[in-house]
């Protein structure tokens, strides 16, 4: 099994960049870890729940009767349909797709490891499953990746560039506007009372099933295709033992977090309405797609709340690693499409 070998030398390249070359601006080794994952990205053929409905789009980008490729979004089928019309294979936009996402990534993890002193990010990037969406969801990696680098732009309050990042991303999955108004939620100062009283409300929300009722009455406006979501509530992301313990994960974060500092707080709003989306996928798998955008700050917060520590970091840093771990694995293991990993160079 390929991945394994590559795992383990990435988290020891990232550990190992750290404790050997502290306070130096170019790590190869780190660089070399990383690289080893956009390879497997690059290579990689038929592995991914949506490889082949993405390979089917490929080859239907001109049946102009083909309504839901012709919907697709406009930078996205412009790059597919460039790429196709020099003959070129399905391989080469999957490649460059990988490529693209991966090197957004990178920046987004650079910025939150140099900026706050937390190399964490890039052992959270893995664990929390986000890389290995890039498996999958060929036009919403490149939407996360890039909402993920604009955080740099909602904690410098740029307004501009971070409305340009969305419409940019908003080209490759029209999901992304939904998340556009997180930008205001930086100025949001709740207090640790409302943010449990957000997951009181959203686990009544998505236990009773309030939501799949109130939007159900506007089907027709939604349309076919978003009408699925509204009508299939089963979830692929809140559901089972993991989303409580998440909430278990919040609730102790908010506890024991005592800082003011404005990112610090941005992010463990961002990461609380996260855990509401997972559980608001108890009512409506329409959540697990928003939610997803929400999900990166765990990429930040978690390493940010071990980092602001000052007693019991050695139990709280055990317990929130070893539940992503846990989580990654079991994930890892149930395959996702993710097995057995072939690639076209064979």
């Amino acid at each position: 099994m390929i991945y394994l070998p590559v795992l383990i030398f990435y988290f020891f390249s990232v550990v190992y960049y750290k404790s050997i070359r502290p306070g130096t601006r170019v790590y190869p080794f780190k660089y070399l870890g990383y690289s080893l994952l956009v390879i497997l990205l690059v290579v990689r053929w038929n592995v991914g729940t949506d490889f082949e409905s993405y390979h089917s789009i490929y080859k239907n980008l001109n049946n102009i009767h083909s309504g839901y490729v012709q919907s697709l979004e406009y930078l996205f089928l412009t790059i597919s349909r460039f790429i196709a019309n020099y003959h070129y294979s399905f391989y080469v936009l999957t490649a460059i797709f990988s490529i693209f996402t991966m090197g957004i990534y990178f920046l987004g993890l650079e910025f939150q490891s140099k900026n706050k002193n937390i190399p964490l990010v890039f052992v959270l990037f893995v664990l929390t499953g986000t890389y290995f969406f890039i498996f999958n969801g060929i036009r919403q990696a490149v939407a996360l990746s890039l909402v993920f680098f604009s955080f740099r732009y909602i904690e410098s309050r740029k307004l501009v560039p971070f409305l340009l990042i969305i419409a940019f991303a908003y080209l490759f999955h029209r999901s992304v506007l939904l998340v556009a108004p997180i930008y205001f939620v930086y100025k949001l100062n709740l207090s640790k009372f409302q943010l449990y009283m957000l997951i009181a409300i959203s686990g009544i929300c998505g236990f009773f099933g309030l939501i799949t009722i109130f939007l159900s009455q506007f089907l027709e406006l939604l349309g076919s295709k978003y009408a699925y979501y509204i009508l299939k509530p089963v979830d692929t992301i809140g559901s089972g033992l993991a989303v409580y313990i998440y909430v278990i994960l919040a609730v102790i974060a908010i506890f024991f977090s005592k800082t003011n500092d404005r990112n610090y707080k941005f992010y463990m709003t961002i990461f609380t309405i996260g855990v509401c989306f997972r559980l608001l996928s108890f009512d409506n798998y329409i959540f697990a797609r928003l939610g997803s955008y929400f999900f990166l700050s765990d990429i930040v917060f978690v390493p940010l709340f071990i980092s602001k520590l000052r007693n019991n970091k050695l139990i709280l840093s055990s317990l929130f690693i070893g539940v992503y771990t846990v989580f990654f694995i079991k994930s890892f293991i149930s395959g996702n499409g993710l097995h057995p990993f072939s690639t076209y160079l064979l």
